[in-house]
């Protein structure tokens, strides 16, 4: 099931609330996507709501869900992947991870938005030449 098709029947079933209010918001998300992928043919892969829960963090779980992710990259052969994130996001993670500032945005429904201020991220991450780096970050985390 395609991700729209999934969006637009729970849409109308009214599983995500009002319909009006829940198809204001789709089409808010819609937007960010479409302005934060615009590069996404630069790259293999895409991370998309990478989110560990606040009572489980400092933890560990995200290195461990990110190094899977990594992992599973290698296997298939995908070199480059991107995720975009916001201000309001710990976006930090991905920095002391091996996540390198790819661009940055600004799209008036993200968090802490000023329009003279970029407020949206696209991080990337080559996979083959980061291990080494990635190895002596992890040891940050734990």
């Amino acid at each position: 099931m395609s991700k729209d098709f999934w969006a637009a029947y729970n849409l109308i079933l009214g599983n995500f609330g009002d319909f009006k209010t829940a198809l204001e918001f789709k089409k808010n998300i819609d937007s960010m996507d479409k302005l934060g992928e615009s590069y996404a043919n630069e790259f293999d892969s895409e991370i998309t709501l990478f989110i560990i829960s606040p009572e489980l963090r400092g933890m560990g779980y995200g290195i461990k869900l990110m190094d899977r992710y990594i992992n599973f990259c290698k296997r298939n052969q995908l070199n480059e992947v991107f995720l975009w994130t916001e201000l309001g996001c710990t976006f930090t993670f991905y920095e002391k991870y091996g996540f390198k500032l790819y661009k940055k945005f600004y799209h008036k429904n993200l968090t802490e938005g000023h329009k003279l201020k970029p407020n949206g991220m696209i991080y990337s991450y080559t996979i083959n030449k980061s291990k080494i780096k990635n190895s002596l970050n992890r040891r940050r985390y734990v």
